[in-house]
Protein backbone atom coordinates (compact mmCIF):
# COMPACT_ATOMS: atom_id res chain seq x y z
CA UNK A 1 0.00 0.00 0.00
CA UNK A 2 2.78 2.41 1.05
CA UNK A 3 4.84 1.42 -2.01
CA UNK A 4 1.86 2.16 -4.32
CA UNK A 5 1.37 5.55 -2.63
CA UNK A 6 5.05 6.47 -3.13
CA UNK A 7 4.92 5.36 -6.78
CA UNK A 8 1.84 7.53 -7.39
CA UNK A 9 3.52 10.57 -5.79
CA UNK A 10 6.65 10.10 -7.91
CA UNK A 11 4.54 9.79 -11.09
CA UNK A 12 2.67 13.00 -10.28
CA UNK A 13 5.93 14.83 -9.62
CA UNK A 14 7.34 13.65 -12.96
CA UNK A 15 4.20 14.80 -14.81
CA UNK A 16 4.20 18.12 -12.96
CA UNK A 17 7.89 18.65 -13.72
CA UNK A 18 7.35 17.86 -17.38
CA UNK A 19 4.47 20.33 -17.61
CA UNK A 20 6.44 23.02 -15.86
CA UNK A 21 9.34 22.62 -18.27
CA UNK A 22 7.04 22.94 -21.26
CA UNK A 23 7.92 26.05 -23.29
CA UNK A 24 5.03 25.91 -25.74
CA UNK A 25 1.55 24.43 -25.83
CA UNK A 26 0.55 22.77 -29.09
CA UNK A 27 -3.11 23.17 -29.96
CA UNK A 28 -4.53 20.50 -32.27
CA UNK A 29 -7.94 21.08 -33.84
CA UNK A 30 -10.68 18.47 -34.14
CA UNK A 31 -13.11 19.93 -36.73
CA UNK A 32 -16.14 18.08 -35.40
CA UNK A 33 -19.37 18.01 -37.46
CA UNK A 34 -19.20 19.28 -41.04
CA UNK A 35 -20.80 22.60 -41.87
CA UNK A 36 -23.96 21.49 -43.67
CA UNK A 37 -25.40 22.84 -46.92
CA UNK A 38 -22.45 24.94 -48.04
CA UNK A 39 -21.62 25.83 -51.63
CA UNK A 40 -18.06 26.95 -50.92
CA UNK A 41 -14.75 25.36 -50.00
CA UNK A 42 -11.26 26.52 -49.11
CA UNK A 43 -8.87 27.21 -51.95
CA UNK A 44 -6.26 28.94 -49.82
CA UNK A 45 -5.68 30.32 -46.34
CA UNK A 46 -3.66 33.54 -46.04
CA UNK A 47 -2.10 34.49 -42.74
CA UNK A 48 -2.60 38.27 -42.38
CA UNK A 49 -2.06 38.41 -38.60
CA UNK A 50 0.18 41.16 -37.27
CA UNK A 51 1.86 38.72 -34.85
CA UNK A 52 2.69 35.44 -36.57
CA UNK A 53 4.83 34.03 -33.75
CA UNK A 54 1.94 32.48 -31.80
CA UNK A 55 -1.83 32.06 -31.65
CA UNK A 56 -1.92 33.29 -28.05
CA UNK A 57 -0.85 32.36 -24.55
CA UNK A 58 -2.27 29.58 -22.38
CA UNK A 59 -1.73 28.46 -18.81
CA UNK A 60 0.09 25.24 -18.14
CA UNK A 61 -2.03 22.58 -16.46
CA UNK A 62 -1.50 22.66 -12.68
CA UNK A 63 0.36 25.95 -13.02
CA UNK A 64 -0.36 29.66 -13.29
CA UNK A 65 2.52 30.21 -15.69
CA UNK A 66 1.59 31.18 -19.25
CA UNK A 67 3.42 30.00 -22.35
CA UNK A 68 2.97 30.58 -26.06
CA UNK A 69 0.46 28.45 -27.96
CA UNK A 70 0.73 27.34 -31.58
CA UNK A 71 -0.61 24.81 -34.05
CA UNK A 72 1.33 21.56 -34.75
CA UNK A 73 2.60 22.89 -38.08
CA UNK A 74 2.68 26.07 -40.21
CA UNK A 75 -0.38 28.26 -39.53
CA UNK A 76 -1.89 28.64 -43.03
CA UNK A 77 -1.30 25.03 -44.06
CA UNK A 78 -2.80 23.68 -40.84
CA UNK A 79 -5.93 25.83 -41.10
CA UNK A 80 -6.35 24.90 -44.77
CA UNK A 81 -6.31 21.23 -43.77
CA UNK A 82 -8.82 21.96 -41.00
CA UNK A 83 -11.14 23.89 -43.33
CA UNK A 84 -11.00 21.05 -45.85
CA UNK A 85 -12.46 18.81 -43.13
CA UNK A 86 -15.15 21.33 -42.14
CA UNK A 87 -15.95 22.13 -45.80
CA UNK A 88 -15.19 18.94 -47.78
CA UNK A 89 -14.24 19.76 -51.41
CA UNK A 90 -16.91 18.93 -54.00
CA UNK A 91 -17.09 19.57 -57.73
CA UNK A 92 -20.07 21.94 -57.39
CA UNK A 93 -18.49 24.05 -54.65
CA UNK A 94 -16.92 27.46 -55.31
CA UNK A 95 -13.32 27.83 -54.05
CA UNK A 96 -12.82 30.83 -51.77
CA UNK A 97 -9.78 32.40 -50.14
CA UNK A 98 -9.85 32.73 -46.37
CA UNK A 99 -7.74 35.55 -44.91
CA UNK A 100 -7.08 35.35 -41.17
CA UNK A 101 -6.62 38.83 -39.69
CA UNK A 102 -6.76 37.61 -36.12
CA UNK A 103 -6.88 34.30 -34.29
CA UNK A 104 -6.10 34.68 -30.63
CA UNK A 105 -6.58 32.45 -27.60
CA UNK A 106 -5.84 33.20 -23.98
CA UNK A 107 -6.78 32.14 -20.45
CA UNK A 108 -7.04 34.18 -17.27
CA UNK A 109 -8.41 34.08 -13.73
CA UNK A 110 -10.95 36.54 -12.32
CA UNK A 111 -12.15 36.38 -8.72
CA UNK A 112 -11.04 32.75 -8.47
CA UNK A 113 -12.76 31.62 -11.68
CA UNK A 114 -10.85 30.52 -14.79
CA UNK A 115 -11.89 31.85 -18.19
CA UNK A 116 -10.95 30.99 -21.73
CA UNK A 117 -11.13 33.51 -24.56
CA UNK A 118 -10.88 33.23 -28.31
CA UNK A 119 -11.38 35.79 -31.06
CA UNK A 120 -11.24 35.16 -34.80
CA UNK A 121 -11.43 37.79 -37.54
CA UNK A 122 -11.85 36.12 -40.91
CA UNK A 123 -12.04 37.82 -44.30
CA UNK A 124 -13.44 35.85 -47.22
CA UNK A 125 -12.45 36.61 -50.81
CA UNK A 126 -12.91 35.19 -54.27
CA UNK A 127 -10.09 35.14 -56.80
CA UNK A 128 -10.52 36.16 -60.43
CA UNK A 129 -7.67 36.63 -62.93
CA UNK A 130 -5.19 36.53 -60.03
CA UNK A 131 -7.02 39.40 -58.29
CA UNK A 132 -8.72 39.15 -54.89
CA UNK A 133 -12.20 40.53 -54.25
CA UNK A 134 -13.34 40.70 -50.64
CA UNK A 135 -16.79 39.29 -49.89
CA UNK A 136 -16.78 40.46 -46.29
CA UNK A 137 -14.99 40.43 -42.96
CA UNK A 138 -16.53 38.32 -40.22
CA UNK A 139 -15.62 38.12 -36.55
CA UNK A 140 -16.54 35.95 -33.62
CA UNK A 141 -15.36 35.91 -30.01
CA UNK A 142 -16.05 33.64 -27.07
CA UNK A 143 -15.56 34.09 -23.32
CA UNK A 144 -16.19 30.92 -21.35
CA UNK A 145 -15.56 29.63 -17.85
CA UNK A 146 -13.18 26.69 -18.03
CA UNK A 147 -11.63 23.97 -15.90
CA UNK A 148 -8.06 24.65 -14.69
CA UNK A 149 -7.23 20.98 -15.19
CA UNK A 150 -7.44 20.85 -18.97
CA UNK A 151 -7.21 22.96 -22.11
CA UNK A 152 -10.26 23.55 -24.32
CA UNK A 153 -8.94 26.34 -26.53
CA UNK A 154 -9.25 24.05 -29.57
CA UNK A 155 -13.03 23.93 -29.14
CA UNK A 156 -13.25 27.72 -28.94
CA UNK A 157 -11.13 28.15 -32.07
CA UNK A 158 -13.33 25.78 -34.06
CA UNK A 159 -16.50 27.44 -32.79
CA UNK A 160 -15.38 30.97 -33.73
CA UNK A 161 -14.29 29.79 -37.20
CA UNK A 162 -17.63 28.05 -37.76
CA UNK A 163 -19.50 31.13 -36.52
CA UNK A 164 -17.72 33.20 -39.18
CA UNK A 165 -18.53 30.64 -41.88
CA UNK A 166 -22.18 30.55 -40.81
CA UNK A 167 -22.31 34.35 -41.03
CA UNK A 168 -20.93 34.12 -44.59
CA UNK A 169 -23.64 31.59 -45.49
CA UNK A 170 -26.31 34.11 -44.50
CA UNK A 171 -25.06 36.68 -47.01
CA UNK A 172 -25.69 36.84 -50.76
CA UNK A 173 -22.00 36.15 -51.38
CA UNK A 174 -22.54 34.38 -54.71
CA UNK A 175 -24.02 37.49 -56.31
CA UNK A 176 -21.74 40.00 -54.61
CA UNK A 177 -19.09 41.48 -56.91
CA UNK A 178 -16.78 42.10 -54.00
CA UNK A 179 -14.25 44.82 -53.22
CA UNK A 180 -10.84 44.64 -54.87
CA UNK A 181 -8.09 44.19 -52.27
CA UNK A 182 -4.32 44.11 -52.54
CA UNK A 183 -2.88 40.67 -51.86
CA UNK A 184 0.41 42.30 -50.85
CA UNK A 185 -1.26 44.67 -48.36
CA UNK A 186 -4.24 43.01 -46.70
CA UNK A 187 -4.29 45.10 -43.53
CA UNK A 188 -7.26 47.45 -43.16
CA UNK A 189 -7.16 50.85 -41.51
CA UNK A 190 -9.99 53.04 -40.22
CA UNK A 191 -10.20 56.52 -41.75
CA UNK A 192 -11.15 58.46 -38.62
CA UNK A 193 -11.26 61.76 -40.54
CA UNK A 194 -14.65 60.89 -41.98
CA UNK A 195 -17.71 58.95 -40.86
CA UNK A 196 -18.23 55.73 -42.88
CA UNK A 197 -20.96 55.46 -45.47
CA UNK A 198 -24.55 55.11 -44.38
CA UNK A 199 -25.43 51.48 -43.72
CA UNK A 200 -25.06 48.52 -41.39
CA UNK A 201 -21.72 46.83 -40.72
CA UNK A 202 -21.26 43.32 -39.37
CA UNK A 203 -17.64 43.79 -38.27
CA UNK A 204 -15.13 46.50 -37.47
CA UNK A 205 -13.17 45.41 -40.54
CA UNK A 206 -16.15 46.23 -42.76
CA UNK A 207 -16.33 49.63 -41.07
CA UNK A 208 -12.66 50.19 -41.93
CA UNK A 209 -13.19 49.12 -45.53
CA UNK A 210 -16.23 51.43 -45.69
CA UNK A 211 -18.30 48.64 -47.24
CA UNK A 212 -21.70 48.40 -45.53
CA UNK A 213 -23.53 45.09 -45.69
CA UNK A 214 -26.72 47.05 -46.41
CA UNK A 215 -26.84 50.72 -47.47
CA UNK A 216 -30.57 51.38 -47.66
CA UNK A 217 -31.44 51.62 -43.98
CA UNK A 218 -34.24 53.18 -41.97
CA UNK A 219 -33.87 56.12 -39.61
CA UNK A 220 -32.81 55.34 -36.05
CA UNK A 221 -35.72 55.24 -33.58
CA UNK A 222 -35.07 56.64 -30.14
CA UNK A 223 -36.21 54.48 -27.23
CA UNK A 224 -39.40 55.74 -25.57
CA UNK A 225 -38.00 56.13 -22.08
CA UNK A 226 -36.50 59.51 -21.32
CA UNK A 227 -32.76 59.59 -20.76
CA UNK A 228 -29.79 61.88 -21.23
CA UNK A 229 -28.16 58.93 -22.94
CA UNK A 230 -30.95 57.39 -25.02
CA UNK A 231 -30.71 54.09 -26.82
CA UNK A 232 -31.83 53.61 -30.40
CA UNK A 233 -33.37 50.89 -32.52
CA UNK A 234 -33.19 49.85 -36.16
CA UNK A 235 -36.13 47.46 -36.09
CA UNK A 236 -36.22 46.32 -39.73
CA UNK A 237 -32.47 45.87 -40.00
CA UNK A 238 -32.29 43.98 -36.69
CA UNK A 239 -35.08 41.63 -37.77
CA UNK A 240 -33.02 40.80 -40.89
CA UNK A 241 -29.52 40.64 -39.43
CA UNK A 242 -30.00 40.21 -35.67
CA UNK A 243 -26.94 40.30 -33.45
CA UNK A 244 -24.65 40.02 -36.47
CA UNK A 245 -24.90 43.82 -36.68
CA UNK A 246 -21.91 45.43 -34.95
CA UNK A 247 -22.24 49.02 -36.11
CA UNK A 248 -24.63 51.30 -37.98
CA UNK A 249 -23.70 54.58 -39.65
CA UNK A 250 -26.26 57.21 -40.63
CA UNK A 251 -23.54 59.14 -42.46
CA UNK A 252 -23.10 61.56 -39.56
CA UNK A 253 -22.76 59.38 -36.45
CA UNK A 254 -21.80 55.83 -35.54
CA UNK A 255 -24.18 53.58 -33.59
CA UNK A 256 -22.70 50.70 -31.62
CA UNK A 257 -24.83 47.59 -31.11
CA UNK A 258 -24.95 46.69 -27.41
CA UNK A 259 -26.96 43.58 -28.22
CA UNK A 260 -30.56 42.46 -28.73
CA UNK A 261 -31.40 45.43 -30.93
CA UNK A 262 -30.24 48.25 -28.62
CA UNK A 263 -27.79 50.77 -30.07
CA UNK A 264 -25.87 53.66 -28.53
CA UNK A 265 -24.92 56.74 -30.54
CA UNK A 266 -21.45 58.23 -30.70
CA UNK A 267 -20.88 61.61 -29.08
CA UNK A 268 -17.42 62.22 -30.54
CA UNK A 269 -15.89 60.86 -33.74
CA UNK A 270 -12.20 60.72 -34.49
CA UNK A 271 -9.17 58.63 -33.62
CA UNK A 272 -11.19 57.55 -30.56
CA UNK A 273 -14.97 57.28 -30.94
CA UNK A 274 -16.69 58.23 -27.70
CA UNK A 275 -19.95 56.75 -26.38
CA UNK A 276 -21.89 56.76 -23.13
CA UNK A 277 -24.21 54.03 -21.95
CA UNK A 278 -25.86 52.78 -18.78
CA UNK A 279 -24.29 49.44 -17.88
CA UNK A 280 -23.64 47.30 -14.85
CA UNK A 281 -20.10 45.94 -14.40
CA UNK A 282 -21.44 42.50 -15.38
CA UNK A 283 -22.87 43.88 -18.63
CA UNK A 284 -19.64 45.72 -19.31
CA UNK A 285 -17.59 42.57 -18.70
CA UNK A 286 -19.72 40.53 -21.10
CA UNK A 287 -19.83 43.12 -23.86
CA UNK A 288 -16.45 44.80 -23.62
CA UNK A 289 -14.23 42.26 -21.89
CA UNK A 290 -14.07 44.05 -18.53
CA UNK A 291 -14.26 41.98 -15.36
CA UNK A 292 -14.85 42.58 -11.68
CA UNK A 293 -17.16 44.69 -9.54
CA UNK A 294 -20.75 44.35 -8.41
CA UNK A 295 -23.30 42.86 -10.76
CA UNK A 296 -26.11 45.12 -9.60
CA UNK A 297 -24.93 48.75 -9.77
CA UNK A 298 -26.13 50.30 -13.00
CA UNK A 299 -24.46 53.54 -13.97
CA UNK A 300 -23.71 55.54 -17.07
CA UNK A 301 -20.21 54.71 -18.27
CA UNK A 302 -17.83 56.45 -20.64
CA UNK A 303 -16.74 54.17 -23.49
CA UNK A 304 -14.32 54.53 -26.38
CA UNK A 305 -13.81 52.61 -29.59
CA UNK A 306 -10.10 52.62 -30.40
CA UNK A 307 -10.05 52.90 -34.21
CA UNK A 308 -6.51 51.55 -34.37
CA UNK A 309 -7.30 48.25 -32.65
CA UNK A 310 -11.08 47.98 -33.05
CA UNK A 311 -11.45 47.41 -29.30
CA UNK A 312 -14.28 48.95 -27.26
CA UNK A 313 -13.49 49.65 -23.62
CA UNK A 314 -14.58 51.68 -20.63
CA UNK A 315 -12.46 54.81 -20.20
CA UNK A 316 -11.51 56.39 -16.87
CA UNK A 317 -8.74 58.69 -15.66
CA UNK A 318 -6.10 55.97 -15.83
CA UNK A 319 -7.26 54.93 -19.29
CA UNK A 320 -7.11 58.54 -20.47
CA UNK A 321 -3.54 58.75 -19.20
CA UNK A 322 -2.68 55.56 -21.11
CA UNK A 323 -4.02 56.71 -24.49
CA UNK A 324 -2.73 60.29 -24.24
CA UNK A 325 0.83 59.74 -23.02
CA UNK A 326 2.19 61.85 -25.86
CA UNK A 327 -0.07 64.74 -24.82
CA UNK A 328 0.24 65.02 -21.00
CA UNK A 329 -1.49 68.40 -21.00
CA UNK A 330 -4.80 66.65 -21.73
CA UNK A 331 -4.64 64.65 -18.50
CA UNK A 332 -3.49 67.73 -16.57
CA UNK A 333 -6.46 69.73 -17.84
CA UNK A 334 -8.82 66.84 -17.09
CA UNK A 335 -7.61 66.62 -13.48
CA UNK A 336 -8.43 70.31 -13.01
CA UNK A 337 -12.10 69.57 -13.71
CA UNK A 338 -14.67 67.68 -11.64
CA UNK A 339 -13.80 64.66 -13.83
CA UNK A 340 -17.41 64.02 -14.78
CA UNK A 341 -18.50 62.35 -18.02
CA UNK A 342 -18.81 65.72 -19.79
CA UNK A 343 -15.20 66.41 -18.81
CA UNK A 344 -14.12 63.03 -20.18
CA UNK A 345 -15.98 63.70 -23.43
CA UNK A 346 -14.21 67.04 -23.74
CA UNK A 347 -10.85 65.39 -23.05
CA UNK A 348 -11.48 62.85 -25.84
CA UNK A 349 -12.49 65.71 -28.14
CA UNK A 350 -9.19 67.49 -27.38
CA UNK A 351 -7.24 64.27 -27.90
CA UNK A 352 -8.92 63.61 -31.26
CA UNK A 353 -8.00 67.12 -32.38
CA UNK A 354 -4.33 66.16 -32.00
CA UNK A 355 -4.71 63.60 -34.79
CA UNK A 356 -6.49 65.82 -37.29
Amino acid sequence: MFKTYITTIIALLIISSSLYAQDEIIVSLAPGPLLSKTDFMSAEVIDARLDKTKIGTLKKVLSSKKVNANFPCEFSAYLNITLAKILPPKDHKIPLVFIIHKLKVTEFTVLGDNYGYCKTILEVAKESDSLLYSLGIFESEIYKRISPLSHSSDLRIIKTIKNCLKALKKTDWKNYKGQLIDRENLQYKYNFRQVPKKGIYTSFGQLCRNTPRLSNISEAKKAKRKSKNPEYHFDKEFSDFGNRIKFVSDGEDIYFHKGNGSFIKSKQHGRFIYFESKLSPAQASHRFGLFGGSTSSLKIRSLILDTKTGLMSEIDGYGLHTISKEYPEIVRDFKKTKMKRADMENAIKQLNAKFE
